[in-house]
């Protein structure tokens, strides 16, 4: 019996873990962008590809309505670098 509850307590606390992050990856900073967006803006593609990996989404719309692939492409990291095909 004690091994199950074991097993309980470290799903969710496993669980609780993956909600923090993705909500620490979602939060939108002053400007209304989040993790994504900077990443993106500043061709930071290993940041990129950590942050997807984790729930993070290329395709959400900050405030001023730019998604994080709409300003990699704005500030030409796309075209430059291969590493970017599958996001």
């Amino acid at each position: 019996m004690v091994k199950m509850k074991e097993f309980f307590d470290f799903y969710e606390s496993a669980v609780d873990k993956e909600t923090k992050i993705k909500n620490l990856i979602d939060e939108k900073g002053s400007a209304g962008w989040n993790s994504v967006h900077w990443a993106c803006y500043f061709g930071f593609v290993e940041t990129l590809l950590e942050l997807v990996k984790l729930g993070g989404d290329v395709n959400i719309i900050s405030e001023d309505e730019w998604t994080p692939l709409q300003l990699a492409s704005h500030k030409n990291h796309i075209e430059s670098n291969e590493r970017w095909e599958g996001i």
